[in-house]
């Protein structure tokens, strides 16, 4: 809920696909939504933990700062696949967003996106 006289920081409306069945339907829902005119919708999102700063250790310099260096010893901290599950999962299979910081929407648009998703619901036949 948002306070009277205040904005959100929201940039994305997250959407979760809960029901294993959809999992492998994702894509086809998204290509849906999209030709129903649902507009900045993405598919899954980033998982930091896999970027290549992360991974090869390249934030700083040559020196893989601050993983070396910075204290007695280096970091034996892991970023490989596997290590966040719930994570790695929603961008894999469950996550769809909207992106809000595109555009402002008004409430008669907030009305026509959710009419397509009903729209698109309706046609999955669950």
């Amino acid at each position: 809920i948002i306070s009277k006289g205040c904005t959100h920081v929201y940039y994305v409306f997250g959407i979760v696909l809960t029901d294993k069945s959809l999992y492998e339907k994702r894509e086809k829902i998204a290509h849906a939504l999209k030709a129903e005119g649902v507009p900045a919708l993405g598919i899954g999102y980033q998982n930091i933990h896999l970027n290549p700063m992360f991974r090869q250790r390249i934030a700083y310099g040559t020196n893989s700062f601050p993983w070396k260096g910075l204290t007695k010893g280096d970091s034996t901290v892991s970023y490989k696949d596997g290590i966040c599950p719930k994570a790695e999962r929603l961008h894999k299979k469950t996550f769809l967003g909207i992106g809000l910081c595109h555009h402002l929407y008004t409430n008669e648009e907030v009305d026509l996106i959710i009419d397509c998703f009903h729209k698109v619901w309706k046609g999955l036949n669950l």
